[in-house]
């Protein structure tokens, strides 16, 4: 019986053409849709599952009132490990690296060293990580890999990376480098991790070497610091309870931390291993992650929509296509055939159709990754599509769409009265209020389509709005690289900026340990203010650099002098913008001059020499906050060039002096520049990407609407065949007649407009809360989606309705 069935259903599939590519196109996109969703969902959730005993591992955390940091004092692992009880492993491990860390590996002969800077993935550790996030040995016993300081255990492609061309027994014994001295002897060898982690470290170097150290010797026993490159991992035993551990611990921080300033107050919070991917908390959000899961919730809802749309443009097609089955299910009723067996035989029909969507989008999906490949996430790739989840995933789907998309075209059919659709009464045979959930379908398309559309209209503007505007600095022109540090003494830096300021094609050049002006993130410091009519306390933002600084960046100021570098006065001089001044209660900028402040809590005071215009610090999702800029005469980490704007073919010849010179005078770095204004894009990457995954979503979702007016036309073109024939032939026009079909399909479309723009006005404001400085709603953003989607939907029912308005009378009335 399925066999008949399925015979059934690929001759009306083979029979259809037009309308079954139709159909599999709609669903295939749809489907296509879902299935990188899914992907991108189940990839960011596989993070960490790998880990025998995962549900019981968690990471140490800082905790202060605003929110959880990274990091941990350094002594608080052995701490733990030797006084907390229902804690049964502890882990730890140290980051060796930084923007000018250098790796050397020493191959013993006269072949030179090949230097790799900037590496990373570089620990401090023992044998207890190993025991929680286990590796295949290749080489090498983890009971003495770690015997010794000065010890150290490679994963095979570093190992490979660094000695090209040896066995991974001629690597064992072999002598690396790690920064400007430790020097570290190869005792074993792991396998790569194949597993999703976040804990994906590749060069791991004994503990005692850290330990034993003078460079780190201060912070072995230091608990009043939170060491950021500093991490500790805890399983805990399944039996314990996490809460009464957590409270353990914060004891146990109680009797050893000694940090006076609130501001710096910290405490310990357990993060569980399946939370790290997302971040870490922070005022009830996880913040800093690799993937965001609020993101992931709209994505999901993302995936239903589109999902939905494209099981109601088929459930439109299909009843539409009714009116050319009628008959057949007429002459099968009248045959016998039961409601059940009709029902049945659009399932299978349905079942059909999804399979092939489903092939469909599977062949498509690696183009969408394509397309897609700057979006998604690191590590993300078109092989994670040959998997058995996809399988899974797809036969669910499948029949779900079967079930929702079949069941309802089915029973639509099957009430068919045979007696009146013998008869060609095709348009009676339905019951009241089935044309009306038609159109209430229909409706629902356009106003997901039209939402869409004002919200990428909206995000677009909002992010063009966000890289062209005004921040209060300089962007243009200026390019930035970083300068390494080797010790106070080194006087290469000095000496690099004198023959800089030598390159005609650079107007200028300034030199600050801290960021740029506008950037993804700042310094922060205490600040205390004591004035007559307010005290102030509170962490600022703060910025340090040489006097050129407010020049290169172009930061208006609004009142006072230059500030004088004098490290031995009594009272350094600052800088203080608008925003300071008026948290320090002063109701003109200009009267917080002369002022006297403390920063970092310490006694010596700073004295408020000039007054700076307010500037954008951060993202425009953020307010100006107060900040102070301090002016130092010793050499920052980083140098800005000013490059003339007016003659960008200057800028190559700029640069490559700037390169030659700092290869004179650092041959093992690599010489790596930024231009301001791409770092300043970078900082909205997200809403980057929002802005274009909306887009793709637009396009599919009034590509699916389209389709299911396609559906709701012919349906409308086929139920009222002889009305128009009558028409024709009483010398009703093809104009006339395209607007009888179409009026009622344009009010149809009209209401879902005036829907759609309530619903998008809803959404964009929310979404544009959000942000402290932002565009404009302008009114013709709703006009302009609202013509944009009347003008395709017209085309589409021109196009269709255009057919039946030609149409011979006489075909439609030879039966009468």
């Amino acid at each position: 019986m399925v066999k008949h069935y399925l015979k059934i259903a690929w001759r009306n599939l083979i029979r259809n053409k037009i309308y079954s590519a139709i159909n599999v196109l709609g669903l295939g996109v749809g489907l296509s849709a879902s299935i990188i969703i899914f992907l991108i969902v189940q990839y960011d959730y596989s993070f960490d599952k790998w880990e025998p005993h995962a549900s019981e591992i968690y990471r140490l955390n800082a905790h202060r009132v605003e929110g959880d940091l990274f990091g941990v004092p350094v002594p608080a692992a052995d701490a733990i490990k030797n006084t907390i009880t229902g804690v049964t492993e502890v882990c730890r491990y140290k980051s060796f690296q930084g923007p000018d860390f250098q790796v050397k590996p020493l191959h013993g002969n006269s072949e030179p060293s090949r230097v790799f800077n900037n590496e990373s993935g570089i620990v401090f550790t023992d044998e207890e990580y190993f025991r929680m996030f286990p590796h295949e040995w290749l080489r090498g016993q983890l009971t003495f890999a770690f015997a010794r300081p000065n010890q150290v255990v490679l994963s095979l492609s570093v190992a490979k990376k660094y000695f090209p061309g040896l066995s991974i027994d001629e690597i064992m014994g072999k002598n690396i480098q790690y920064g400007d001295s430790t020097i570290t002897t190869v005792t074993g060898i792991v396998a790569d991790l194949r597993e999703h982690t976040d804990i994906d470290k590749t060069a791991f170097i004994s503990y005692s070497t850290f330990t034993s150290s003078k460079r780190w010797n201060y912070m072995v026993h230091d608990w009043n610091a939170n060491y950021y490159g500093f991490n500790c991992f805890l399983r805990i035993n399944k039996t314990a309870n996490v809460a009464g551990i957590e409270r353990q611990i914060r004891k146990l921080y109680a009797a050893h931390v000694r940090v006076k300033d609130p501001n710096f107050q910290f405490t310990a919070a357990l993060q569980p291993l399946n939370q790290i991917h997302f971040g870490i908390p922070q005022n009830g959000e996880l913040v800093f992650g690799r993937a965001d899961k609020s993101v992931l919730r709209e994505l999901i809802g993302l995936a239903v929509i589109l999902l939905l749309l494209a099981v109601i443009n088929f459930i439109n097609l299909s009843t539409s296509h009714s009116t050319i089955r009628a008959k057949e299910i007429g002459v099968r009723k009248s045959l016998g055939g039961v409601k059940r067996q009709i029902v049945f035989q659009f399932l299978i029909e349905t079942f059909v159709v999804a399979l092939f969507a489903s092939t469909l989008a599977l062949l498509i999906s690696p183009l969408v990754i394509r397309m897609f490949i700057s979006f998604l996430p690191e590590g993300f790739g078109a092989g994670l599509l040959f998997q058995l989840s996809i399988i899974v995933f797809l036969f669910v789907v499948t029949t779900l769409v079967t079930v929702l998309a079949g069941l309802y075209p089915g029973f639509v059919l099957a009430n068919f009265r045979p007696a009146l659709v013998l008869k060609g009464q095709t348009a009676n045979t339905e019951r009241p209020g089935r044309g009306r959930l038609r159109e209430i379908l229909t409706i629902f398309q356009f106003v997901v389509a039209q939402v869409f559309l004002i919200i990428v209209i909206i995000v677009g503007k909002q992010v063009h709005y966000e890289l062209n505007a005004d921040v209060g600095a300089r962007k243009d022109g200026i390019v930035y690289f970083n300068v390494p540090f080797i010790s106070f003494d080194d006087k290469r830096q000095a000496v690099l900026i004198d023959e800089l300021r030598k390159i005609p094609q650079i107007q200028n050049l300034t030199s600050y340990g801290s960021a740029e002006p506008y950037a993804e993130g700042n310094s922060r410091a205490t600040f205390e203010f004591h004035g007559k009519k307010k005290t102030f306390t509170n962490l600022i933002a703060i910025k340090d650099g040489d006097s050129n600084y407010i020049k290169v960046f172009n930061i208006s100021l609004l009142a006072g002098r230059t500030a004088h570098v004098d490290t031995t006065g009594n009272l350094r001089e600052v800088l203080a913008n608008a925003s300071l001044t008026k948290e320090m209660g002063f109701e003109h900028p200009s009267d917080a001059l002369g002022s006297v402040v403390n920063l970092y809590g310490l006694p010596k005071g700073y004295a408020v020499v000039r007054i700076m215009k307010d500037f954008n610090m951060q993202s425009l999702h953020l307010p100006v906050e107060p900040l102070v800029y301090m002016a130092s005469n010793s050499i920052g980490g980083r140098i800005a060039l000013l490059l003339d704007s007016n003659n960008i073919s200057s800028w190559q010849v700029a640069l490559n002096r700037t390169r030659k010179i700092f290869k004179q005078k650092y041959p093992e770095r690599d010489f790596e520049y930024t231009f301001f204004d791409k770092a300043t894009e970078d900082i909205y990457r997200s809403d980057i990407r929002l802005s274009t995954l909306l887009k793709w979503a637009t396009g599919l979702a009034i590509f699916i609407s389209c389709l299911g007016l396609l559906g709701l036309a012919t349906f409308m073109a086929a139920s009222r065949v002889k009305e128009i024939g009558i028409r024709k032939v009483l010398g009703a026009t093809v104009s006339q007649i395209l607007v009888l079909l179409s009026k009622n399909l344009l009010k149809l479309m009209l209401l879902a407009y005036v829907i759609g723009f309530s619903v998008a006005w809803y959404f964009a404001h929310k979404w544009l809360d959000d942000f402290a400085f932002k565009t404009t709603l302008s009114w013709w953003i709703f006009a302009l989606s609202g013509v944009s989607m009347m003008i395709v939907g017209m085309l589409v029912l021109v196009l269709r309705t255009f057919r039946a308005a030609t149409a011979n009378p006489v075909d439609s009335l030879r039966a009468e």
